[in-house]
């Protein structure tokens, strides 16, 4: 008989642990939920379990960082919070979504979130890291549109001049500029230390406004002994590395024709690449082997787009001080 109740007690405990209910837990008090998110966070239990988990790593995030980069987290998490309570509960025709597509859209946010979080001290060279928040939405229920803007950058908890300069270098510029119509932006930046004095960055993004979507990657360098972006002249001698570019992509694409039955040169939009001042800004992709170029062609053959410019061929007009740091990159 024990073994018996035992045996059901243990079932209920499994069955409560399951349950779906407003008792489960969560970072707040379930019986003062009322918001959407407040409420659906009490009603499921794998939300009650990432909500606690996302309070903890935020916790422990806080406890890692100076007053200043604190005040800077608690300003993105703000900003996570205001977005995803509204995004995760419209469709994007304005109208409210169901409950079962709201509770997907949590859950994938709050695991990325969370993910965030974990990351909150990891070091980029010397400096540590954690990662800011920058989100937008813009409903227009009379015209049935809903416009979101995702913007997520790395920054550094370091308030000296040396770590203000890098993380001038890392935030976006610009105000969010949220368009009538319907839409998304997303934003996602990467920084890595990719040689002795270089942080290289990248930014990810994928745009959605039309037919296609599209999505792009610019990137670029940032000089730790001279804590300053690096700009063309730091890296080429001259102008001659435009010709190398555009003699290098055509010569690809020749060959790209001959191999591939289902491509032609006049996909090409055109071999030339932007016109540059030496004083630009250096926004180019790198990869192991050399810059990357794309652009090149529209979305239909996207598959296609793409060359690499070596840094064999490009040894007569780089810099002696690109030359060094080209021979010490680590992997990309």
């Amino acid at each position: 008989m024990a073994q018996y109740y035992f045996h059901m007690i243990r079932i209920a405990t499994i069955l409560m642990a399951l349950w779906s209910g407003a008792g489960v837990a969560a970072s707040f008090d379930c019986k003062q939920a009322k918001s959407n998110m407040e409420k659906a966070i009490c009603e499921n239990t794998q939300l009650s379990q990432l909500d606690e988990k996302l309070a903890f790593e935020y916790k422990a995030a806080r406890s890692k960082l100076s007053l200043e980069s604190n005040q800077a987290l608690v300003k993105s998490q703000r900003s996570w919070l205001r977005f995803t309570s509204t995004y995760c509960f419209i469709d994007m025709d304005a109208s409210p979504a169901s409950s079962d597509d709201a509770k997907n859209c949590l859950v994938s946010a709050f695991q990325e979130r969370v993910k965030d979080l974990e990351r909150t001290g990891n070091k980029i060279g010397e400096f540590k890291t954690y990662t800011a928040i920058d989100h937008h939405i813009q409903i227009a229920k009379e015209q049935k549109t809903v416009y979101t803007i995702e913007r997520k950058f790395m920054q550094v908890d370091d308030a000296t001049p040396s770590g203000n300069r890098l993380n001038e270098f890392l935030k976006f510029k610009d105000q969010a500029d949220l368009p009538d119509g319907r839409g998304t932006e997303s934003y996602d930046t990467r920084v890595t230390q990719i040689a002795p004095d270089w942080f290289y960055k990248q930014v990810s993004s994928k745009i959605f406004t039309g037919a296609y979507p599209t999505s792009e990657t610019e990137c670029g360098l940032y000089s730790i002994s001279n804590e300053k972006p690096l700009r063309l002249s730091d890296i080429f001698k001259g102008q001659a590395w435009q010709k190398i570019f555009e003699t290098e992509t055509k010569t690809h694409f020749i060959e790209l024709a001959k191999r591939e039955k289902d491509f032609d040169m006049t996909m090409i939009h055109d071999f030339h690449p932007r016109t540059f001042k030496p004083s630009s800004p250096f926004t180019y992709c790198l990869n192991k082997n050399g810059i990357e170029l794309t652009g090149f062609l529209p979305h239909a053959v996207r598959a296609y787009d793409g060359v690499t410019i070596t840094w064999k061929s490009l040894e007569s007009v780089t810099t002696p001080y690109a030359q060094e740091q080209i021979k010490n990159l680590s992997s990309l």
